[in-house]
């Protein structure tokens, strides 16, 4: 040191600027140190919270799930009060009344099955006699007697069968309130509500769910869902739930004994005169260690070397400060003045001010707001790459090494036909047709550094095969390598390049056909045309005889339609209306005799309705509305109206759709007219087994639907005739006139499509029919885009 001015200014840097500097960092290692173990307690807090709130969650909609099938079977039942007590309507109703449940068919795939939903059905008089008994299994009169006398005129009562495996319905219906009726419901749909479906082996969740049924909490559960579990007895847990929540809310017990308990109402529908009340509940225990791991929101940990790298931190600074404040005595003045002329060259154009420190500062103002520009032009630019990158028509995406998909666009979605979910979980070289084709590309790659054009086949989501090109090129962000691809579906021109080649081909052999048919056609030429000249005269004649034959014979027939159809209408609403008593009373005998001469004449009826729409297609005359329509709609529509068909038999009906199908381009009524025949034809040569209704895409272009059934199948001697009108299937005295089948290929014809039929005999029968999708042939909708 020159001078004591400078040793002077050297202490008072030293002592402002390092005790402050020490202070600070002892206080920041304390700080650390208490830090950790706050967020050690936060992460357990955490995790406790979100088990309670996931475990609420599942118990809720489990509850949820209950209530709304609750709320339908009253609505069963207040329905059924409305019908005459007896047990052929009883029977029906228990059948007709259907509910879905996912099964697994032969090949282990989930159906969505509709099985009944009662066991049993009866109706009690004032003085507990059965009115109406249907069904078997639990024997609901000794039940009854435990309903409330006052018990509201369309108000559930909820009672649990023997064994406490599932419930019985009791209500009295408004209509007859002296009258009880009562309803034993299948335990298979308690158990999916409650259980939400299969659950996998590692859920937390599994065996934990039981329903307590009334204020007594009587236990309605399954030794699937309780066994082993250690689950708490009913009675204890409803105690715990009353002194936790009194007003009947939802809510989470624990952790207790290193469970969780939560519990949920439900609520039964009382009727628009009255208020819901609460049935029951459902809760739901899981072990606190199980259902913390499961999941929750991760919480970062403090590294534990952070109090030594503070302490070395702290000194180093020591270090540094000791040194800059000795170059800062010595030399304080010229940093500064550097400083000013380095932001005053960088800042153009020059700024003045008061002093050095001034002059910097807005220097740094003019740096500051240029940056901001520039910051503001990137985003400009990044939005409009993105705009571009989405507007490709070709699938575009950036893989890493091993082929993940790390940015791609809609596109490549839709070449891929695969949701952006299901990209992310799979990679390229999954989805390449010729195993370790990936590895080739990478190495050609390395040693190119891109690839043009070259051709792979791909597979799509839905596991159709079609080729591609494909364009990569390597290329680095950061310390990392990644791939660059174009990926553009040629399937399209792949197939019209085939076409073409088999055109031409086909061009050349006819040319050669035609030059040597073309000589022996100038000899004959001459010869028919005398001869057309002649055969002209006789078929205008011909023709016009036969335009006045057409039109007589359509006259006729809607004349005899109209004049038939009326006295037969007559004929059925009178036997219908005998049979119902409206005339009087009928004995038995006289009541068979009514109900076949009504099934005639609604037979008879059904005749001259199929052949007035024979006579009209033929004739031109039939009006197609055609229009987008929803064929799952169609389906649900057909099927119900063919519930009635089944009269007893052991054929259950099924139906597989795919939601994701397309609207069709159909006549709806029309469309359900094919699909009502050929289900009709399934039932009737049915007499045990399963008739199936399946739709899906053919081609990728129409949707295929399918009506099979377990029926005696049909003989190859009869199916090329089939189709054809008064023709009949030898199955016995299941025929009908012969027009169903002839008038299902004239609709599916007009309507654009095709129909065939496959069978063998003692195999059933399927018959498949094609309708046009929704939508022009180049623009056709993917599977994904429809939900």
């Amino acid at each position: 040191m020159k001078s004591a001015t400078e040793r002077r200014l050297l202490l008072a840097l030293l002592l402002i600027a390092q005790v402050p500097l020490v202070t600070l960092g002892v206080l920041s290692a304390v700080s650390v140190h208490r830090m950790r173990k706050e967020v050690a307690e936060m992460g357990a807090q955490s995790r406790r919270e979100w088990a309670r709130a996931a475990l609420l969650t599942r118990t809720s909609r489990a509850a949820d799930r209950v209530s709304v099938f609750l709320a339908r079977r009253t609505d069963d039942l207040r329905t059924l009060g409305l019908v005459p007590p007896s047990p052929a309507s009883y029977d029906r109703f228990r059948r007709t009344t259907l509910s879905p449940v996912t099964a697994r068919d032969e090949r282990d795939a989930p159906v969505r099955v509709w099985v009944p939903v009662y066991r049993r059905v009866a109706c009690f008089g004032p003085d507990g006699q059965v009115l109406a008994d249907a069904g078997n299994g639990t024997n609901l009169a000794d039940l009854v007697d435990r309903v409330p006398p006052g018990l509201p005129p369309g108000t559930p009562w909820l009672a649990p069968l023997p064994g406490g495996r599932a419930l019985a319905f009791f209500l009295r219906p408004a209509a007859h309130p002296d009258r009880i009726l009562a309803g034993a419901l299948d335990p298979v749909h308690l158990a999916t509500l409650l259980s939400g479906g299969s659950p996998p082996p590692d859920d937390p969740y599994r065996n934990r769910v039981l329903l307590l049924l009334g204020p007594d909490g009587i236990p309605v559960s399954f030794p699937s869902f309780t066994a082993g579990t250690g689950v708490p007895e009913a009675g204890a847990v409803l105690s715990r739930i009353r002194r936790a929540a009194p007003d009947g809310r939802s809510g989470v017990l624990g952790p207790e004994a290193g469970r969780y308990l939560a519990f949920a109402p439900v609520w039964l529908d009382a009727g628009p005169e009255g208020d819901d009340r609460p049935a029951g509940l459902v809760y739901t225990a899981a072990v606190a260690a199980e259902l913390e791991a499961a999941g929750g929101p991760p919480i970062p940990e403090l590294p534990p070397s952070l109090e030594t790298r503070i302490e070395l931190l702290t000194l180093a600074s020591l270090l540094g400060i000791g040194l800059a404040a000795w170059l800062a005595a010595r030399r304080m003045a010229r940093p500064w003045v550097r400083l000013r002329d380095k932001a005053r060259s960088v800042a153009e154009p020059a700024v003045d001010g008061d002093d050095e420190v001034d002059e910097i500062a807005r220097s740094l103002d003019v740096m500051a707001h240029r940056v901001a520009t520039s910051d503001d032009r990137r985003r400009a630019s990044e939005q409009r790459f993105r705009e571009f990158f989405e507007m490709s028509p070709d699938g575009v995406a950036v893989l890493d090494e091993g082929g993940g998909f790390r940015l791609f666009n809609r596109s490549l979605c839709q070449v891929l036909r695969r949701t952006p979910e299901e990209l992310r979980r799979v990679t390229l070289p999954d989805l390449l047709v010729v195993a370790g084709a990936w590895p080739e590309l990478v190495a050609r790659l390395r040693g190119r550094g891109r690839l043009h054009n070259h051709e792979l086949e791909l597979v799509r989501g839905d596991g159709q095969r079609f080729p591609a090109l494909l364009s990569l090129r390597l290329a680095r962000d950061g310390g990392r390598t990644e791939v660059e691809a174009v990926v553009r579906d040629v399937s399209e021109l792949k197939e019209a390049q085939r076409k073409d080649r088999e055109k031409t081909q086909t061009l050349f052999k006819v040319y050669g056909e035609l030059s040597q048919a073309h000589q022996a056609l100038q000899h004959a030429y001459a010869d028919v045309e005398r001869q057309v000249r002649e055969k002209t005269a006789e078929l205008r004649s011909a023709y016009e005889a036969l335009q006045v034959a057409d039109r007589v014979k359509t006259e006729f027939l809607m004349q005899m339609s109209h004049e038939l159809r009326t006295p037969l209408n007559c004929i059925i609403g009178y036997s219908e209306a005998m049979i119902e008593g409206l005339d009087g009373p009928v004995s038995g005998e006289q009541r068979d005799s009514l109900e076949r001469i009504a099934q005639s004449g609604r037979r008879l009826l059904r005749l001259i309705e199929d052949l007035l729409d024979l006579s009209r297609l033929e004739a031109g005359r039939m009006d197609f509305a055609i229009e987008a329509v929803q064929l799952e709609d169609a389906v649900d529509e057909v099927l119900h109206q063919a519930r009635p068909l089944v009269s007893g038999r052991p054929v259950r009906l099924e139906k597989r759709v795919d939601g994701a199908l397309p609207a069709v381009r159909a006549d709806p009524d029309r469309l359900r007219q094919v699909l009502f025949n050929l289900v009709g034809n399934a039932l009737k040569h049915t007499t045990e087994g399963t008739v199936c209704v399946a739709a899906g895409w053919r081609d990728g272009r129409v949707v295929e639907v399918t009506v099979s059934d377990t029926g005696p199948g049909i003989g190859p001697e009869h199916q090329a005739r089939i189709f054809e009108k008064f023709v009949r299937a030898p199955n016995g005295a299941r025929s009908g006139a012969g027009l169903g089948l002839a008038i299902c290929r004239e609709i599916v014809e007009h309507m654009g499509g095709e129909i065939h039929v496959e069978s063998e005999p003692g195999r059933g029968a399927v018959f498949r029919f094609t309708v046009p999708a929704a939508g022009s042939p180049g623009q056709l909708p993917l599977p994904w885009d429809a939900r």
